[in-house]
């Protein structure tokens, strides 16, 4: 038998493939005791199970908990809870065993058994193994159980008690108690570096059965408890010699440098976390030569430098240390990223290790874990090696997949993955199990607007006959070939690409070459000339490579394109925390110089955003002009409101400038320039958007008593005078500066809209849904709530519902928000598109927190897979904003993976914190991804 872990799933594989399951005769595999292995680990089976194979596996676990060792085991399977083991079950374990067998017909002794085990099978186990050791040596077997007593922890007690008549030496007991609080595997030089024991006395281990019977041992390096419940028992029956163990073990791995033990690299931050030896914990995950030792000593777990800081931070969250919540929260964002620019899945994969390129896969957020699997088994598949490719397909489809958003930003994923599917699919769609993995695949992550994509690659290649394989219907198949045109993406590429040939020629070539430096540059030009975003570009290079026979070149770009995926501005999210974290400290008294100085810093800071990203530039210039004026700065504010318009005018596209108009406008609108944001919204050119930004302003000047919000809204209504629903958003600014001037208008606009969206028959939900947020925002509870009565679509109610939970919030309603969460649940549970019901979850989520349900909200929020860097710091701010302060550090950890979220979190910590804001920008300030 193989010793490799992935070896022995590629034999099984095969094996079942070959000599599987015959025909009238099922194969059951049976796998007892999945939390005895030596080390988790995931089901070696292929998806799905060959015909006629069925596998039954077992494992200690409470109800409903999801320990390590049964990760991936549960995924597509039927779950059954066992309680305890009956006298009948009892009776069947003594026959299996030699020396008990006769005592199975003993009612008596099996009743016996039971009421000391209480059916318990750990316990079991290790009493049948002592009755039948007893009966080898010829002792009473009757007597021996009438001694024993009930409940596990006794036993071990009593074990213990007999442990101490043996006189064993004090090594072996300081063995034995080392085990016990040890958080894993020990190796042998471990073991003699902490006990003093030679190699001689640790082989004459074996000849205690007392002690080696409780333990696993394996091939004489390594040693731990045959079940971690065991080391928790008797450690907890140890006392004072577990305590000792535990001091001797944390000293020793506080020698890490001496020792390089492995162990020490795995679990020395869990160990300090435990006995809350605080600094020495923060000061580990801050050295950089214990992570670089990490990655060389343990190369096939690249993320175990990621743990040490998660302990770290876990740690400052129980302590309640803010400003290193913050450090911590931005040395895990820039380490990871520091990982997965250094060395990518596919390189590690090129290197000759498909399980760290799998590990590296892995840190990624879903949507690019899933296409960095799919680029290995393209690059797999291309190589010939199909037992790897079969099982990197399986591994991802065993993984929780969501499909990929259809929204404007994200979409390349779904089309990236697309094209990697197709590729891997059309040389293998003879191979069935390549080809039923992929078609499962398809209909987990593929929307109908990517699988058209995936028809198109087909159908290019004059293979419409893997189209109505993989299609999730043969309707949509014959739909697609019906209209299709074969060469519709290849005329994309031909014509996107043709009007800047050159652009495409010299790309090419330094994709050829793998200079990926110069390819940067050239696609950098490309966005700022023609206005693509770099991903676009990149994408269009490598598909051109894979349509002119150069796959190997492809995957290189489509790689360095995920890279580039994840990497922000970091000057820009800087500067934008800062900015956060002086607005709350303007809000603090006597901090208002602090608040000077820190949005002085974010100025200077943004300066040093590259020159193309205008929008970028745009949005922290206007916010650090808000944060001036708030400050009572107000020159100073305004010469910074002007280079912001000097930015935005400055953008080539009408829309881009349309867009930072009105980011610059709505900051002066907040900074209460009003004259200033009138002139502002003057100069966006397009008429529906200048209406809405003019209603935004007219609200805000009656709100605040100003005389001019009439001429202001009658500029706004003048506008959009003629219009409905074509202009809904610019209608609904305008009804809710009238609901605060004229309440009988508001009244009326809204009575206008509702008639004309009733007369709609396909997206009469989607305007009603509007129409009711935006009487809720008016203030106009009821008759929100009687326009969510029209609405049939679930996922627009719960939508609308939200904003109408969000006014009852405001105003101090909890029963009725309570009423509004309700109904907004039992709208959910109707909901069957995947797409909807997790636009509905997120709508949830806030209403949740709103309600005070903080940890349900989490719960909820742990559901939505996808795009979780946009919506997880929304949800943190409600969390700051109900003050729900252990809720909020239970996303510490999921917001760490995304280097925006990072940043975001520190300027809520400093919101949630703000007291702690001064500490928080001295952290924000000197951080740079050199310090870690």
């Amino acid at each position: 038998m193989p010793s490799d872990e992935e070896d022995l799933k590629i034999r099984l594989y095969n094996l079942l493939r070959e000599r599987g399951a015959r025909e009238g005769k099922p194969l059951v595999i049976v796998l007892d005791g999945l939390d005895e292995a030596e080390r988790p680990f995931s089901a070696p089976f292929p998806t799905p199970l060959p015909e006629n194979v069925f596998v039954i596996a077992s494992a200690r676990a409470d109800e409903g908990q999801e320990q390590k060792y049964l990760e991936g085991w549960t995924d597509n399977c039927q779950l059954s809870h066992l309680e305890r083991l009956y006298k009948q079950a009892i009776a069947q374990w003594l026959r299996n065993t030699d020396e008990l067998a006769a005592f199975a017909e003993d009612t008596h002794f099996v009743a016996q058994l039971d009421e000391i085990t209480q059916g318990f099978p750990l316990y079991l186990r290790y009493l049948t193994e002592e009755l039948s050791h007893a009966a080898k040596q010829g002792q009473d077997v009757r007597e021996l159980l009438a001694q024993t007593p009930k409940g596990f922890e006794r036993y071990v007690e009593q074990q213990l008690r007999g442990l101490d008549e043996l006189e064993l030496p004090d090594e072996r007991w300081q063995f034995f108690a080392l085990l016990a609080v040890a958080k894993g595997v020990l190796e042998k030089e471990d073991v003699k570096a902490l006990t003093g024991m030679r190699d001689r006395q640790l082989r004459q281990l074996h000849q205690s059965w007392q002690v080696t019977r409780w333990m696993r041992i394996s091939e004489g390096k390594l040693y731990a408890f045959a079940h971690p419940l065991l080391a928790t028992t008797f450690a907890a029956q140890l006392g004072d010699d577990a305590e000792d163990a535990l001091h001797d073990l944390i000293d020793y791995c506080a020698k890490w440098e001496k020792y390089q033990s492995r162990y020490a690299l795995r679990h020395y931050a869990e160990h300090l976390r435990e006995v809350e030896r605080w600094e020495e914990l923060y000061a580990i995950a801050r050295d950089e030569d214990f992570a670089s030792t990490q990655q060389q000593q343990l190369p096939d777990e690249p993320d175990l430098p990621l743990k040490t800081v998660q302990t770290a931070l876990l740690g400052a969250a129980e302590e309640d240390k803010t400003e290193i919540m913050a450090e911590f929260v931005l040395v895990h964002a820039h380490r990871l990223g520091q990982t997965n620019a250094q060395e990518s899945p596919l390189d590690a994969l090129r290197s000759g290790s498909l399980k760290r390129a799998w590990r590296l896969a892995d840190q990624y957020e879903i949507e690019r874990r899933i296409l960095w699997y799919l680029l290995l088994a393209w690059e797999l598949k291309d190589e010939g090696k199909l037992d790897e490719t079969r099982e990197t397909l399986d591994k991802l489809q065993k993984k929780e997949l969501p499909h990929f958003q259809v929204n404007w930003d994200t979409r390349w994923q779904g089309d990236y993955a697309a094209y990697f599917l197709a590729y891997i699919f059309i040389q293998n769609k003879d191979i069935c199990s390549i080809k039923d993995i992929c078609t499962v695949i398809v209909q987990q992550i593929l929307e109908k607007y990517h699988r058209i994509t995936l028809y198109r690659i087909f159908s290019n290649y004059g293979d419409l006959d893997a189209i109505e394989e993989i299609a999730v219907s043969q309707a949509e198949a014959r739909e697609f070939i019906k209209h299709t045109n074969a060469r519709k993406t290849s005329e994309e590429i031909e014509n996107r690409g043709g009007q800047h040939s050159n652009f495409l020629t010299k790309a090419e070539e330094y994709a050829k070459a793998e200079n990926f430096t110069a390819l940067r540059e050239i696609v950098e030009e490309v966005e700022k000339i023609y206005g693509w975003t770099q991903l676009e570009a990149l994408g269009l290079i490598a598909k051109k490579l894979a349509e002119d026979g150069q796959p190997r070149e492809a995957r290189s770009t489509f790689a360095a394109a995920l890279k580039l995926a994840q990497e922000a501005e970091p000057e820009f999210l800087k500067a934008l925390a800062l900015a956060e974290v002086a607005e709350v400290q303007v809000k603090v008294e006597q901090k208002k110089e602090e608040e000077i100085a820190t949005a002085s810093i974010a100025h200077q800071i943004a300066q040093g955003i590259k020159s193309h990203r205008k929008k970028e530039r745009v949005i922290i210039t206007a916010k650090i002009a808000e944060v001036m004026k708030n400050a009572d700065k107000g020159e100073e504010a305004k010469a910074i409101f002007d280079s912001a318009l000097e930015i935005a005018q400055s953008i080539e596209t009408q829309d881009g400038r349309v867009n930072s108009f009105t980011i610059v406008a709505k900051a002066q609108v907040r900074a209460k320039e009003y004259p200033e944001a009138r002139k502002t919204a003057q100069r966006i050119e397009f008429p529906w958007s200048k209406a809405e930004v003019f209603g935004i302003i007219a609200k805000a000047e009656a709100e605040d008593g100003k005389d001019e919000a009439q001429a202001t809204l009658s500029t706004a209504s003048e506008i959009a005078e003629g219009h409905s629903l074509d202009w809904v958003n610019a209608l609904f600014t305008i009804a809710l500066a009238q609901a605060v001037i004229d309440e009988e208008a508001a009244l009326a606009t809204f009575k206008e809209l509702l008639v004309s969206a009733k007369k709609l028959l396909r997206e009469r939900d989607i305007y009603l849904s509007k129409i009711a947020a935006a009487q809720a925002q008016a203030g106009e509870i009821s008759h929100a709530l009687e326009t969510t009565d029209e609405i049939e679509d679930e996922s627009e109610l719960v939508k609308a519902l939200s904003w109408i939970a969000l006014t009852q919030f405001k105003k101090g309603k909890k029963q009725e928000l309570l009423k509004t969460l309700t109904a907004a649940l039992q709208a959910k549970d109707k909901i069957e598109d995947e797409q909807k019901l997790i636009q509905a979850l997120k709508a949830i989520v806030g209403m949740q927190v709103m309600a005070g349900k903080g940890e349900e909200a989490v719960r909820t929020a742990e559901k939505i897979l996808t795009e979780r860097n946009l919506y997880l710091p929304g949800i943190a701010s409600w969390l700051v904003e109900t003050g729900d302060r252990e809720n909020f550090k239970r996303l510490l950890i999921p917001c760490v993976y995304y280097l925006d979220t990072a940043y975001q979190m520190c300027g809520l910590l400093a919101k949630l914190y703000p007291d702690q804001a001064t500490d928080i920008v001295k952290v924000v300030k000197e951080f740079s991804v050199s310090s870690t």
